[in-house]
């Protein structure tokens, strides 16, 4: 039921991660809004435009050359008994090979108009850690993943990060759950601990690294770590800023590691900063004063648009708000934000897809206009959740895990047809918010993972609902 090929061993990865070689790349000047393409900066959300300069971000160093010293006089034997020289060495990377990704082979349940009723606890047998169950009903089988005991966790600890996170690897063959990398198939920890912190994103065009905020005195460092290699290098440090993380712990990359949005409290003001962020560059484009009830900020999976959430609940006055990459071109997409993530619809358009108590609802980001999905009505009973876009190799489609019904599945985002598939429940309480799935699907789609309290008769774990192949 495994979506991959092959799997490395346990021995292709070091059995911790502190690395050791930092290489700092450049610094945001303290007042990080001079020579950047736009600030907001006033109650009316008024953006002041300028040109971006090519000094936004400090020079490197220059480069060493290192000399050979001077031959010393020496007696050469004869050609006959000269020593051949060795063999140069190369450098070789531990990363093993990566494994070919298709959804071709899959079996995705079959689509269906109507979800199934809600199921209450039928006091079926919880799974035991490491066993799978096959459910006829959907043609999926489910498998628990984690143990409190094995990670060394407390109860709701050894589950993954969040709904928007992508816990998988590239290729697939690495699991990022409970601040520990596990096999996804043997289910073993290859990796006891990351140093970098837990709102990572891993790479979405190299299987062993992973960005995020590497730990310092201000907290304020951008790094990427390469796990296979056991090394990581500092990529921008953002001086006079403290309490970083990637779009307040919910942004992501985009689809070619491009651009990030990263947020910091900026220490002369103690206000919230949104920093647009070009990696390949590493250079900022854009920095944004955040409104006091910011929530979080991400960049869009082709890297065309930022979204920007202002909404502490309770708030009365919420909004999601939509920018290009450089703050510019504001426009207000909704003043009723809920759960969502980034996607893609059936025509290849930026979307921003939100679940709420009867209706799934996207938003295209070229135009601002809002679509409700015809699966959406008062007899669908979604009773708020989750939504995931995380399945980049399967686009069009978007996951959701429905809080108080228990129902997981996936539904396509267009406006053509009336399409849902019902992988199953998530069996949750959802009595804390650490016990509500907020699943998400590998990229392939292929497989599930939610956090689920068995009806509250078990201990808070991950599992994992995979589709035949």
């Amino acid at each position: 039921s495994s979506s991959t090929a092959q799997i490395e061993s346990a021995d292709a990865l070091p059995s911790n991660s502190l690395a050791s070689e930092p290489a700092l790349a450049n610094t945001l000047e303290d007042d990080p809004t001079q020579n950047v393409q736009s600030v907001e900066t006033d109650s009316s959300s008024e953006i002041l435009n300028s040109t971006p300069a090519d000094s936004d971000a400090a020079p490197p160093p220059p480069e060493q050359v290192l000399v050979a010293p001077a031959e010393a006089d020496v007696t050469r034997p004869p050609e006959s008994e000269a020593v051949p020289p060795p063999e140069p060495i190369v450098p070789v990377s531990l990363t093993p090979p990566e494994v070919e990704l298709s959804v071709d082979s899959i079996q995705f349940p079959n689509a269906v108009e109507q979800l199934r009723r809600p199921e209450g606890d039928t006091n079926e047998t919880p799974l035991s850690y490491r066993e799978q169950r096959y459910q006829p009903n959907f043609n999926t089988f489910l498998r628990r993943v984690t143990s409190n005991n094995l990670f060394q966790a407390t109860n709701g600890d050894a589950t993954h990060f969040y709904s928007k996170r992508q816990p998988w690897n590239k290729d697939q063959t690495l699991l990022d759950i409970g601040d520990k990398l596990i096999n996804p198939v043997s289910l073993e920890i290859v990796v006891n601990a990351l140093p970098i912190s837990s709102e990572r994103n891993w790479s979405n065009t190299n299987k062993g690294l992973m960005y995020g905020i590497r730990s310092n005195t201000d907290v304020n460092a951008l790094a990427v770590f390469d796990v296979y290699n056991d090394t990581y290098e500092i990529i921008y440090s953002f001086a006079g800023h403290r309490d970083c993380s990637l779009g307040n712990s919910e942004g992501n990359l985009s689809n070619d590691d491009r651009y990030v949005v990263v947020a910091c409290t900026y220490i002369d003001s103690n206000s919230v900063r949104l920093i647009s962020f070009d990696l390949e560059q590493k250079k900022v484009l854009a920095v944004l004063d955040a409104r006091p009830n910011f929530n979080w900020a991400s960049i869009s999976q082709f890297g065309e648009y930022i979204v920007v959430e202002n909404n502490l609940f309770p708030d009365n006055n919420p909004q999601l708000i939509g920018y290009d990459k450089y703050f510019n071109s504001r426009r207000v997409l909704s003043n009723n934000p809920a759960h969502g993530d980034f996607g893609i619809d059936d025509n290849g358009e930026e979307v921003f897809a939100m679940i709420d108590e009867h209706q799934i609802r996207y938003i295209r980001l070229n135009d601002g206009i809002e679509f409700v999905l015809s699966v959406s009505n008062s007899d669908s009973f979604f009773g708020f959740g989750h939504l995931s876009c995380r399945n980049l190799l399967r686009p069009g489609w978007c996951y959701f895990s429905s809080t108080f019904s228990s129902w997981v599945g996936a539904v396509k985002i267009t406006q053509q047809e009336r399409k849902i598939e019902h992988w199953g429940y998530h069996r949750s309480t959802s009595n804390e918010y650490i016990s509500q799935p907020h699943a998400v699907p590998n990229r392939t789609g292929s497989q599930l993972l939610f956090t689920s309290d068995w009806y509250g008769r078990e201990e808070i774990n991950d599992y994992i609902l995979s589709a035949p192949e």
